[in-house]
């Protein structure tokens, strides 16, 4: 007899962050869209003011004219399966602070292996030298994991980053633009307090 696997969405959830809360906030984040770095900041403060209230995961979403968004979500992954959660968001920071050195325009003459070169200077602080990114970055669990919430992104039909679920819906009542009160009046709404 075999027994199911339940469902386990992609992407990640913070230290701190409670699981099972009455609402599951999913923000889908391209590493190379400065809409989504600076939706980040945002974010941030607001899971500060619901204070693990709110369970949230935060999804890698590579948008097709990214060039080198895919690597640096396999990058990030790495960096996730190797040292936990908290390394995982300490490297989301590193990646949106640098953003820029992966632009497109950054990257017009360079190459691939360019890319794995310049993202091994930062995996270094997670005792991941570049030669062992290189080599992880192809290995089954950190392709079935970007994989995954790629599937996610298209099933939902995300065409832009960065986009946000509200428990399995799409918000539409606020975006990446809006600013934290805005953000926490409308949270309030659904009967969770804020700090």
């Amino acid at each position: 007899m075999s027994v199911p696997v339940p469902y386990r969405p992609p992407g990640h959830v913070p230290p701190g962050c409670k699981r099972g809360a009455p609402l599951t906030l999913e923000f889908f984040a391209d590493m190379q869209c400065p809409y989504s770095k600076r939706a980040w900041d945002t974010v941030k403060k607001v899971l500060e003011k619901f204070n693990g209230r709110i369970q949230f995961r935060f999804v890698p979403y590579a948008l097709l004219g990214h060039q080198q968004a895919y690597d640096v979500h396999r990058a990030l992954e790495v960096v996730g399966q190797e040292c936990g959660p908290t390394a995982y968001f300490e490297f989301v920071e590193t990646l949106f602070t640098h953003q820029f050195e992966y632009s497109n325009p950054q990257f017009k003459t360079r190459t691939p292996v360019d890319l794995l070169r310049l993202l091994g200077e930062w995996t270094g602080a997670y005792n991941i030298s570049t030669s062992a990114l290189m080599t992880k970055i192809d290995e089954d669990p950190i392709f079935d994991a970007v994989k995954a919430a790629q599937r996610r992104g298209i099933s939902l039909g995300i065409w832009s980053t960065p986009a946000f679920y509200l428990n399995g819906a799409l918000l539409t009542k606020v975006s990446g633009a809006d600013s934290v009160p805005t953000w926490c009046d409308y949270l309030a709404a659904f009967d969770i307090d804020e700090d």
